[in-house]
């Protein structure tokens, strides 16, 4: 391939990905880009990959801060930043949680974000707040064919009704 051809990086790039060569796709798109930024699908398969990829989290959050510029609301965007922060050895919970509210800003009808959002109070002990979600969800109906989606709610029910009052705003009472 010609060093200066874009189109052979790309080429390459493929063949890498399709053998599961992450990284080394990852170096070839990243080639390609350098000689022609305008490629939106490959700035995309570069994001996509990149959350499979063993590579930097300060490289890989390059391709997501390209990417929230020029692909604003794709969901792959929005996979790489939350990959990102869940591989944080300390979890910024809140940070995760306003990424979610973001993108439910945008894909206000994604099961996957409700349930990310769910857990994320879930794994901050805010039962009321996750109590308040999955209610707000529930009333609209929009996930009644989504099993992922009732199963998380159910568990979100059943254990809000063996809470003590008391104990159900602690947590977030002391998060405020």
């Amino acid at each position: 391939a010609n060093e200066r051809d874009y189109r052979g990086h790309n080429v390459l790039g493929n063949i890498h990905e399709a053998k599961g060569s992450h990284v080394e796709a990852i170096a070839s798109f990243k080639r390609s880009l350098e000689l022609c930024s305008s490629q939106k699908d490959i700035l995309l398969k570069a994001i996509t990959i990149s959350v499979k990829a063993p590579i930097d989290p300060q490289r890989a959050k390059v391709w997501a801060d390209r990417g929230t510029r020029l692909l604003p609301g794709n969901p792959a965007v929005f996979e790489l930043k939350w990959h990102l922060l869940s591989q944080e050895k300390k979890k910024n919970y809140s940070e995760m949680e306003k990424l979610i509210s973001d993108e439910l800003s945008r894909r206000p009808r994604d099961a996957a974000l409700h349930i990310k959002l769910v857990e994320n109070y879930l794994e901050r002990e805010l039962y009321g707040r996750a109590y308040q979600q999955c209610t707000s969800v529930e009333a609209t109906s929009a996930f009644n064919d989504s099993a992922e989606w009732l199963a998380v709610a159910a568990n979100v029910f059943n254990n809000h009704k063996n809470l003590p009052q008391s104990e159900e705003h602690t947590s977030e009472l002391q998060s405020h």
